[in-house]
């Protein structure tokens, strides 16, 4: 059933009467529900296997358990929900989709969340969840999407999100106040990697994930300097492995200014600008790189 898009202002599910009980999809988005959540799901169908209420007026917590079991695909975004996350994990463990977004969700997300094994999508951003991520959710084998953006998680991002590299599409951890370093395997992610906007991050971030197209950051001067960008590229051409010595090149998160040879000294914009580059009788070969214009300081 598909009523988006209307003026309904109540969402009665009573008044399916016969279909009550049979009723597995329910779209009832972009209206005018203007009603307390814990309400409306004092008597939802027990049927339900999709539940889509974005984009209403819906107010007040989901209260304890979360009442269908049966549920795979829930949507509540765009709305003023607030208080804690239901508890998913042991009400609706089939669920697949959960789409939480842009409401005022407060406190933290459940470590138990590994028990939503079929879960794909998960859209918690715009909401106010605070303390750690929980690495548990690296054990969701089946998640393409993770976006915790704009809420106020903290400490470091849980290693054990790389156990997803290989399956996720976007993961969106932005406007958080994350803080550490970047891992450096998410170098080898597949799908795009958003961390913008968590100024405690240390930077910059690790040398390979600026090679990697699928980084937020890859054009930002702080996360990723060109200049190491260069130097890199300079290092691979001109065999730096067969150096004689090579001490902090490729370093995952040493500044370029503190590999062997380079001198750095801070420019007008406040970056270090390499100015000088000595690697005399170091044993290079190769070629010089093409990207070594970059280096425009020297």
């Amino acid at each position: 059933v598909n009523f988006s898009h209307n003026q309904i202002a109540s969402a009665d599910f009573k008044r399916f009467r016969e279909a009550y009980n049979t009723i597995r999809v329910l779209d009832l988005s972009s209206n005018n529900i203007a009603q307390d959540a814990s309400q409306i799901f004092l008597n939802i169908p027990p049927t339900l296997e999709t539940l889509d209420l974005s984009n209403n007026d819906i107010d007040g917590s989901i209260r304890g358990k979360f009442p269908v079991g049966r549920m795979q695909f829930f949507a509540i975004s765009n709305n003023s929900i607030s208080g804690p996350m239901p508890d998913f994990p042991n009400t609706s463990p089939k669920l697949r989709s959960i789409n939480l977004r842009d409401n005022g969700l407060t406190g933290t997300i459940p470590d138990d969340v590994f028990k939503l094994t079929d879960l794909s999508v998960l859209d918690l951003a715009g909401n106010n969840l605070s303390k750690s991520i929980p690495s548990s959710i690296g054990d969701l084998s089946q998640l393409t999407i993770l976006n915790l953006s704009s809420n106020a998680f903290s400490q470091s991002i849980p290693m054990k999100l790389l156990k997803l590299k290989d399956v996720m599409e976007i993961i969106d951890l932005s406007s958080n106040t994350l803080e550490g370093r970047i891992p450096s395997e998410f170098a080898s992610f597949q799908g795009d990697i958003i961390f913008s906007g968590n100024v405690n991050l240390i930077n910059p971030a690790p040398l390979g994930l600026c090679n990697n197209q699928g980084f937020d950051g890859i054009n930002d001067n702080f996360s990723c300097p060109p200049e190491r960008n260069a130097l890199r590229d300079f290092y691979e051409s001109a065999k730096g492995r067969e150096w004689t010595k090579s001490d902090l090149w490729l370093d995952p998160y040493e500044s370029h200014c503190s590999w062997h040879g380079v001198e750095c000294q801070r420019n007008k914009n406040g970056e270090n600008a390499t100015y000088k580059l000595n690697l005399t009788s170091n044993g290079l070969s190769g070629t010089l790189s093409k990207n070594i214009y970059m280096l425009r300081s020297i």
